[in-house]
């Protein structure tokens, strides 16, 4: 029985570490692709088709995960939660 145990134990280890490795690297290309939508849109708005940035942007901000929202909605506050 402890070998089943362990083997169990090895499973649930190799399994969580799977997942987590899956959700970092979902966050990460979900940041990516808001960071490029938001410097589409930044770009669109310098060459004056504010109709095009205002879809990129919103776009940037949906696929912007909620922490990042947070901050940057704090930041335009004048909030600093580093402290």
């Amino acid at each position: 029985q402890p070998v089943v145990l362990f083997g169990l134990l090895i499973i649930v280890i190799l399994g969580f570490t799977g997942v987590a490795s899956l959700v970092s690297g979902f966050s990460h290309r979900q940041q990516t692709l808001a960071k490029d939508l938001f410097q589409k849109g930044e770009s669109e708005l310098q060459a004056h088709q504010p109709k095009l940035a205002v879809v990129s942007l919103r776009s940037a901000l949906s696929s912007a995960s909620r922490r990042a929202r947070t901050s940057a909605e704090a930041k335009r506050a004048g909030l600093d939660f580093r402290t």
